[in-house]
């Protein structure tokens, strides 16, 4: 886990160190542990390109894996920021292949193994990871980046000159790249809260490579970065297998994945919250560790009653004989820290409660511990929100199976209060073309200023639409890839990298979700509407039945509700919002009003305000620009 950074030009125009070195410095967060840089090229007018690179280290603490790494004939040079978690099987084959290794590290697997399949390798790793590579004897820079976006990666054009970085802030330092606002980014963000826009960010000038997708550039053409996609999760019934057989598979290759993200030299724990996904790996971490193991475990402990999954945390810490750490909050802190949390970030955020996960990243630091696992992913792909079995129901109506259809909306029915209702059946209604849904305008959207949306010619993200006969799953092959994990993995990066932490996702490997996504979808969504249904299933004599058996989800939470009127700052934020050209006056001043009087808001209200409050913080920290 590190932060990388380049930029690549050709003659005349000079390509900086001190430049790059100014990127390095404001991500030492990153990576506090060393820092390195590769200058090539520039020449008799050859194309010049300098490489950075900000080590937290993790796997092979000696000097010998310090970055950039050259390999052996000094012809192929790398930077990564991310870990390949399968580096000792991957060793193992290429060294029987002839390689031989002069390091312990993951980065020199990942250096051979391009070596010795090129983009071919991308197939073979298990990792979450942000990499460049540079080859001298083919003239090219390659950037790649893992299959959910779990690590950043930024890149500008300027100047004729192509620059790249871990964060947006280090990009904004060069001359030439500009603080204007991208009017299609920030009409999703002031419509819908959307965090995720497809390569764009907020700023104009800076792009993402977006998640499973690599470029390969020639040093002569810089500028002329198109991104390919390499992986893309199944959207077809793949395993035709009886539910014990996909059950004993699903909780193998859990195992397996747990057992190479607990991969580590230095001291490592889990974010633990009392639902399915965290308590699950809580119970295989302690499997695989053995009992002596020590195990550290931080949890969020929400404002009382229904937001305190007190018990629950209880519950999985005592079953894995874990040490717990809590941490909660209060409106004063989140205050003191929101501009904090707004310049790590980078861009705008829909929901303050990312604060607690950052807190939680800040509590492991302080504890000495430098990897993290968290369970975010699982319920994107494993069917653990609500909205997941109207997706159920659209399938059996786009397939024909009305009486089945039937019978499994009875079972939702029967699931108990909150497992029905006339919103699931709308939507279920819809997508199979049974219903019509009146297309959004800009008017529909309160914060959106009309005449700014005419005169920018912002338009917001088209809304997704399955086009298949299996809604469901491809309901979760989109949330994998837009709007959920890659805002989901923004901020667990950013929060965790404040901290100089490692956060890991076990649940989020390429061969784990292929295999879930390619199994029938009943066995995802029990037929009383439970969701997770494989994941509980598996997890039967390992995870405490009184979690295995919840059918809450509550998640991280903060009261935003009476929080706003009661934290200090946020009505200056407010006012200022009102001046940006986007945001809609008559809508924004009876939010300002409010807080200013001290009322909570309802909910719905309460995330309206949030956004103004976040996107004034944003714009003051970065000097954005909205003309």
């Amino acid at each position: 886990m590190c932060g990388i950074a380049g930029i690549v030009g050709l003659a005349p125009l000079a390509v900086s160190r001190s430049q790059v070195a100014e990127m390095l410095r404001q991500m030492r967060h990153r990576g506090p542990d060393g820092e390195g840089i590769l200058e090539r090229g520039g020449e008799g007018g050859r194309p010049s390109i300098v490489l950075g690179h900000r080590r937290l280290s993790i796997i092979d603490l000696s000097a010998a894996a310090a970055q950039p790494m050259s390999s052996a004939d000094g012809l192929r040079h790398i930077i990564l920021n991310g870990e390949i978690y399968n580096y000792l099987e991957l060793r193992a084959e290429l060294a029987s292949m002839g390689h031989v290794f002069r390091t312990r590290s993951d980065t020199e697997v990942l250096l051979e193994a391009w070596g010795a399949w090129g983009a071919g390798a991308l197939d073979r790793v298990v990792g979450m990871y942000a990499f460049a590579v540079l080859d001298e004897s083919k003239q090219t820079l390659v950037l790649a980046r893992d299959q959910f976006a779990i690590k950043p990666l930024y890149y500008t054009v300027v100047r004729g000159q192509l620059a790249f970085a871990s964060e947006i802030p280090p990009l904004l330092s060069l001359p030439g790249v500009g603080r204007a606002v991208d009017p299609g980014p920030l009409a999703d963000f002031l419509s819908r809260g959307v965090n995720n826009h497809a390569g764009h960010t907020m700023f104009a000038d800076v792009r993402e490579m977006p998640g499973a997708h690599f470029a390969e550039v020639s040093l002569d053409a810089p500028t002329q970065l198109r991104p390919v996609q390499y992986w893309q999760p199944p959207t077809t019934l793949v395993h035709d297998l009886p539910l014990a057989a996909a059950v004993d598979r699903f909780r193998e290759l859990l195992e397996q994945s747990v057992r190479l993200h607990l991969r580590s030299d230095v001291p490592l724990g889990l974010l633990v919250s009392g639902g399915q996904d965290s308590s699950a790996l809580l119970a295989l971490a302690r499997r695989t560790l053995g009992a002596e193991a020590e195990l550290h475990t931080f949890s969020y402990r929400g404002q009382g009653g229904a937001v305190d999954e007190g018990q629950w945390i209880q519950a999985a810490r005592e079953a894995a004989h874990a040490i717990g750490h809590d941490v909660r909050l209060t409106p004063e802190e989140w205050a003191a820290d929101l501009q904090a949390l707004v310049a790590s970030q980078g861009e705008p955020f829909g929901s303050p409660v990312i604060y607690a996960q950052r807190r939680l990243f800040q509590q492991a630091a302080a504890t000495g511990i430098r990897v993290v696992l968290e369970g975010q992913g699982a319920d994107e792909y494993l069917a653990g929100y609500d909205k997941f079995r109207a997706g159920r129901l659209a399938s059996l109506l786009r397939q024909g199976r009305y009486l089945e259809c039937l019978s499994v909306a009875a079972g939702y029915a029967s699931g108990g209060a909150g497992w029905w209702g006339p919103g699931t059946a709308a939507i279920a209604l819809r997508w199979p073309g049974l219903g019509t849904m009146r297309r959004k305008g800009p008017e529909q959207y309160p914060l959106l200023d009309d005449a700014w949306v005419s005169a920018s010619g912002a338009a917001t993200s088209p809304p997704w639409r399955p086009v298949g006969r299996d809604v469901l799953r491809e309901m979760l092959g989109n949330a994998l890839r837009a709007p959920s994990i890659p805002w989901l993995m923004r901020y667990s990066d950013r929060n965790a990298m404040a901290f100089s932490i490692e956060n890991r996702l076990p649940f989020l490997t390429p061969r784990l979700v292929e295999f879930t996504l390619g199994l029938p979808e009943e066995f995802l969504i029990a037929k009383d509407g439970l969701g997770k249904n494989l994941l509980r299933t598996a997890m039967r004599g390992l995870v405490p039945d009184v979690i295995r058996e919840r059918r809450d989800r509550i998640g991280f939470d903060v009261p935003l509700e009476s929080w706003l009127p009661r934290t200090p700052g946020l009505a200056d934020l407010l006012e200022a919002s009102l001046a940006i050209p986007a945001v809609r006056r008559e809508r924004a001043a009876p939010l300002l009003q409010a807080v200013r009087n001290g009322q909570a808001l309802p909910r719905p209200r309460a995330f309206e305000a949030w956004r103004l409050v976040t996107l004034a913080a944003w714009s003051r920290e970065f000097g954005v620009t909205f003309d």
